[in-house]
């Protein structure tokens, strides 16, 4: 009598039998057919390097809302602008957080800023994707000495090590045109570091179109894509304050433009993200003269004045007018929900990756509904 253990032994030997016959099968039709075998050979050869690379394809189709929303965090200092207080309560619409955290010293050092506990354990008990962004301290030898620029991506490693982020944002400005090179190797030695651990980078970059001469020259787009993972065009401020007269933020046909210009210079789509601010500028009359103001800030100045918040059809913008005690007029131009769903409507209309937020802390409710039903994804981010 045989015994329980020859019996499976026995079912087994009959199930490896049928499998080799129907591969034998399988592969006897591939023999027949050439044109199927080679296609077929193509892709398995194209996926197992980008699998190499660690850029899976995979990772695309796995995402399951598109376009992502990245947002840009800092801490705030007021009732109405505080980051916290707002992450809390819209953390659902984030696909990735990238605060204001580190700056890079002109001698390679990486100081910390304002790295907020309750931040870094909100966000991991969400399970939201950490990017802190990097930005540029005084000087440029982080950029101009090949030894210091290898430091700073040493340093940006052992952060990202430390402290399990899941990827890192490269901000540096203002450059000067002559730093363009030295911009993108110090990009590519960061990526060479993050990306064998399955980590991101992402670049901030400066609009192209309709800025002075210069401003922008030192962000090479098709040479920053080929090494990061997405950038992000900082596609707001065409007026700001002080330094403009007053206008719009971020006029539709001039956002419209940057995409254009980036998808047309060496960007993919599924690699650019369009920034959309959250804020705008409070204009003393018609001169360079102001500050900024936050988007809760701006809907409250215009209460208590009981000004009323138009909508510029060319532009397609927010401004009001407000007169606090004194007989020359404040203009105020600014981003808000309305023109978060003009923004969003592009982001859908190019494919991009995504929009970017600038930032958490200034906006409202109101805001982040318009954006979230504009994107048209549906529901909240998979992780959370």
């Amino acid at each position: 009598m045989r015994g329980m253990g020859d019996m499976d032994g026995g079912n087994g030997r009959n199930q490896v039998a049928g499998g080799n016959r129907r591969l034998w099968i399988w592969f006897d039709w591939l023999r027949r057919n050439p044109i199927v075998a080679a296609a077929v050979l193509v892709v398995a050869v194209a996926l197992g390097a980008t699998l190499l690379r660690g850029r899976t394809w995979l990772k695309q189709w796995g995402r399951p809302r598109q376009p992502q929303v990245i947002a840009f965090y800092q801490k705030g200092w007021t009732d109405l602008d505080q980051g916290l207080p707002a992450l809390q309560a819209h953390y659902k619409h984030i696909d990735i957080l990238s605060p204001f955290w580190y700056t890079i010293e002109s001698d390679g050092d990486i100081v910390p800023r304002d790295i907020e506990d309750a931040v870094l354990q909100f966000a991991r008990e969400k399970k939201l994707p950490l990017h802190p962004l990097f930005n540029k301290g005084d000087g440029t030898t982080m950029l101009t000495d090949p030894a210091v620029r290898d430091k700073v991506a040493r340093g940006i490693n052992d952060i990202v090590e430390k402290m399990g982020y899941a990827g890192v944002n490269i901000d540096l400005q203002p450059l000067t045109p002559d730093l363009s090179d030295e911009l993108t190797d110090l990009v590519g030695r960061v990526a060479k570091r993050l990306h064998p651990q399955g980590k991101m980078v992402s670049v901030s970059v400066l609009p192209h179109v309709g800025v002075p001469a210069g401003v922008a020259d030192a962000y090479d787009y098709r040479s920053l894509a080929k090494s990061s993972d997405f950038l992000v065009v900082m596609a707001y401020d065409r007026h700001a304050a002080p330094g403009s007269p007053p206008g719009p933020v971020a006029p539709q046909d001039w956002v419209e433009q940057n995409i254009r210009y980036a998808l047309n210079n060496g960007v993919a789509a599924h690699k650019l993200v369009l920034g959309v601010a959250t804020y705008g500028y409070d204009w003393h009359d018609s001169t360079p003269a102001g500050k900024t103001v936050g988007l809760k800030e701006a809907v409250v100045k215009a209460k208590e004045a009981g000004a009323d918040i138009r909508f510029d059809e060319k532009t397609r913008s927010l401004f009001f007018s407000y007169y606090p005690g004194q007989a020359v007029p404040r203009n105020v131009w600014f981003e808000g929900g309305d023109t978060a769903m003009e923004k969003a409507a592009l982001a859908r209309k190019y494919k991009l990756y995504g929009v970017g937020v600038c930032r958490v802390g200034y906006e409202t409710d109101f805001f982040w509904n318009k954006l979230e039903g504009a994107l048209q994804r549906g529901g909240s981010s998979p992780a959370r």
